[in-house]
């Protein structure tokens, strides 16, 4: 992936995928929560090195255009965030596929096996309260 565009397109893709691949369908959160899950889980992100465009500092934090902006991404994407709803970010699929066929599109697209994306998903979602993610039900 070369463009900042590409890079902030996967990452938001990866993680909204990720996250609903968790259960999570919704996560409460402030500019300064939402940018310190992301600072802290990217810090530690094996694969970060791969996305030289995207920053996760005190003085630049890509996370909220990263998700703010998905759904007004131009070209095929699979997933996206909805703002929608004031104070939660809801990660949803805009293809109608099953789980493992959009992890292979993930895969196959991009430079970043499952297995990373997932690590990234993890320590993002552990930096918030349980108070704070909405989690699908489980039946």
């Amino acid at each position: 992936m070369t463009t900042q565009a590409q890079q902030r397109t996967a990452i938001g893709e990866a993680l909204a995928v990720g996250c609903l691949a968790q259960g999570v369908t919704a996560i409460a959160a402030t500019t300064m929560t939402l940018e310190a899950a992301f600072r802290k889980a990217w810090r530690d992100w094996e694969a970060r090195g791969d996305y030289r465009f995207v920053r996760a500092s005190f003085e630049r934090n890509d996370i909220k255009p990263i998700l703010f902006d998905s759904e007004r991404r131009p070209g095929p994407c699979i997933a996206a965030w909805s703002t929608s709803e004031r104070g939660w970010l809801q990660p949803y699929l805009i293809v109608d596929w099953e789980k493992r066929e959009v992890i292979e599109h993930l895969e196959e697209t991009g430079e970043t096996e499952w297995g990373f994306w997932m690590a990234l998903v993890d320590a993002f979602l552990e930096c918030f309260q349980e108070r704070e993610l909405c989690r699908a039900a489980t039946g």
